[in-house]
């Protein structure tokens, strides 16, 4: 059984490496893509959770782990509005910023081409499924 925060995780993942793919692919035409990562943050989603969705090695950081997801909302927006609206990051594709509005490449190094390739060929099949072609 998958805990939900890992089947997130694995998600978010997944997401990155087709928004990373997606920068890559529009580079060409002058178009910037970005990854913003907000970090933890009082939001509905957060005010949901329960022990139960984590992996059961992380349950003992549970109360750790709450407080994390108890922070200010606001602080939450710094990444997101750095990267739609921080100059420096103008002529610039395929990055992360991350939750203090800079950039942050630690999470690249989750993302390899074997993943990027599986999740636009499991894209292509899930759209394809639904209707939407490629």
């Amino acid at each position: 059984m998958s805990s939900g925060l890992a089947a997130t995780g694995r998600a978010k993942l997944a997401h990155l490496a087709h928004t990373l793919e997606l920068a890559g692919r529009l580079r060409p035409r002058g178009i910037s893509v970005f990854a913003a990562d907000p970090g933890a943050a009082a939001t509905d989603n957060a005010a949901q959770m329960t022990v139960d969705i984590l992996p059961p090695a992380l349950r003992p950081h549970w109360e750790e782990i709450k407080k994390g997801v108890s922070a200010p909302v606001a602080p939450a927006a710094a990444g997101p509005l750095a990267a739609a609206t921080d100059p420096a990051l103008d002529g610039r594709t395929g990055l992360v910023i991350g939750s203090g509005g800079t950039v942050d490449e630690t999470l690249l190094a989750f993302v390899s081409p074997e993943l990027t390739e599986a999740v636009r060929v499991w894209t292509a099949e899930l759209l394809a499924k639904a209707g939407h072609g490629s």
